[in-house]
Order: structure tokens, then sequence, then C-alpha cells
């Protein structure tokens, strides 16, 4: 069969432009993930937490894209073992808002069966925590009034998210899945594109 040289060079131009197609697919699906993810990060506030023992100060962090607001970390009983079991309450101040990529500084009180014991030497409890399970409940809220629910424990000097969870409008959460655990100093490796 004799084939004519236009024809030939039809057929390898169509190969080309078919290969060419395959490939901006593919690139489009995955600047379409990554966008999904970007979207994502955007809508859910990441709440971290660093303990500073020197400055005897707790830290929140925003390591997310978005603002978080009317952060509120639940109430909870501490055990603390200094030669001797000493069981306290602490209550923390809510926090207004919180920039993405800012930390704030967590301020709580201290009550001994129901008494406020709050004093200058307070601050002095973050130096337990290492030594202490200690683990917190925290509620808050996107720019869009979304709400969320984070679990975090601490292990050493280090605090862990176990879950965040989006909360429908009774505070009960959302079927949705949760995101997934992980330190709170994260690493975040996106492949480029």
């Amino acid at each position: 069969m004799f084939y004519e040289p236009i024809l030939v060079i039809c057929i390898v131009l169509l190969g080309l432009m078919i290969n060419s197609a395959i490939q901006l697919r593919k690139e489009i699906k995955q600047l379409a993930v990554a966008l999904e993810k970007e979207k994502h990060k955007r809508s859910f506030p990441l709440l971290a937490f660093e303990l500073d023992v020197e400055g005897r100060s707790l830290y929140v962090t925003n390591d997310s894209y978005c603002y978080a607001k009317k952060i509120a970390i639940q109430d909870f009983d501490l055990t603390l073992h200094m030669g001797f079991e000493k069981h306290l309450t602490l209550k923390f101040d809510t926090i207004d808002l919180l920039k993405p990529g800012k930390r704030e500084k967590i301020t709580f009180r201290v009550f001994d069966h129901g008494h406020e014991i709050t004093s200058s030497d307070s601050p002095n409890l973050v130096y337990y925590f290492p030594d202490t399970k200690v683990t917190f409940h925290i509620r808050f809220e996107n720019i869009e009034e979304d709400r969320f629910e984070s679990l975090v424990i601490n292990e050493g000097k280090e605090f862990i998210i176990k879950h965040t969870e989006r909360l429908d409008d009774a505070g009960t959460p959302n079927p949705a899945s949760p995101i997934k655990p992980r330190p709170s100093k994260p690493l975040i490796r996106e492949k480029s594109l």
C-alpha cells in the first residue's frame, strides 16, 4: 500500500493532538483536586496548641487559611501530682477572633472545689502539662459561621489534634468525614504541578 505523505502527516498530527488532549485532561484533573484542597483549607479553621514552658504560657495558633472566631475551650478538671494529688478545675476565657497564621495566649482561671484560686502563680501550671494527660475540647466557628469541634491531647510537650468535626446547627457532629489526626505543627507537602 502506498500512503500519501499528507495522510501520514495528518495521522501523526492527530496522534500528537490526542496525546496532548490526554495530558491536558490529566493536568486539569490535578488542578481540580488542588483547588478542592485549597477550598477545604479556606473553610476549615485548624487550631493547634503551643506550650512555652519558659514563658509559662499556652498559646492557640490558627494553622489554616481562614479566620477562626468564638474559640471556646471547655473547662476541665486537672489532677496534679506534686508529692500529693491536687485536683483543680481550669476555666478558659473565650477568644473572639484568631487570624490565619496568628497565635493568641490562652488565659484561664483556676478553681479548687469551686473556689477561685487564680493568682500570679497560676501560669506555673503549664510546667505540669507535659507530665499530665490533658484533653482539650474546643468549639469554634469560621467566618461563615460554620461551627466546628476539635479534640486535642498532649503527649509530653507536643499537642496532637485527634480530630476536627463540623457541627450542625444543633451543635452535634455532622456526618461529613472528620479531619484526620495530626501533630499540631503540620508538615504540608504539596505535589508541584
